[in-house]
């Protein structure tokens, strides 16, 4: 397996505001991680050819969340989580839990300005988040945020951690976040073009054995 850009996935956005607990996600926040996921995934420029549609893994966001609540950033090695394999992972730090799921997304999303269509981003390490949203065979996600602000050697204090949880991991060295073409043109076996111009899953088991864990 090529070596993934570790570095792009360290990366954090700092927002600062006030503050109140959260637990782990709520079927609303689900809703939301989900929608605001495929929105982004959907438009990309150039258009995607494979972009799978993602949904929501209980078993990755149990993972995220308790990462989160352990109020750490280091991903190297990147985590180990077992039917998934080695997932990828994006983080985002606030001091405001209010709308924190939507505001990690699009914080994420909005380094879309940074990346460029030979698939490099504006300065180095500036779009890694952008890129692990949009990677077409990432198509299971789960997240989690601390429980309350974090207070340890390895993270900022006084701030929620929201962390994600991808499968497949995206940013690979040398590989483009999704083949560039017609809008489902170009589906995966087991996955079909959906009414959305996504790559709706069809047969999980034959996904995997075309793209791999």
């Amino acid at each position: 397996m090529a070596s993934t850009f570790n570095f792009l996935l360290m990366l954090i956005s700092l927002v600062f505001y006030s503050s109140k607990v959260l637990a782990e996600l709520t079927s609303e926040q689900k809703v939301i991680a989900l929608d605001l996921h495929n929105q982004y995934r959907r438009p990309v420029y150039p258009p995607a050819a494979n972009m799978l549609k993602i949904t929501w893994a209980d078993e990755l966001a149990d993972q995220a969340q308790e990462w989160a609540d352990n109020c750490t950033i280091a991903n190297n090695p990147q985590p180990y989580v077992s039917g998934f394999g080695r997932v990828g992972q994006n983080f985002y730090a606030s001091s405001e839990s209010e709308n924190i799921v939507r505001r990690a997304i699009e914080s994420w999303g909005a380094e879309r300005e940074l990346y460029h269509e030979n698939g490099s981003c504006d300065t180095e390490y500036a779009c890694g988040h952008y890129t692990q949203l949009v990677w077409a065979k990432s198509y299971k996600l789960g997240m989690g945020v601390s429980a309350q602000k974090c207070s340890s050697d390895n993270f900022p204090s006084g701030m929620y951690l929201v962390v994600a949880y991808y499968s497949q991991a995206g940013n690979y060295l040398g590989e483009f976040p999704y083949e560039k073409g017609i809008p489902a043109s170009k589906c995966f076996a087991g996955s079909a073009p959906g009414d959305d111009g996504l790559c709706w899953v069809t047969d999980e088991a034959k996904l995997k054995d075309t793209i791999g864990e």
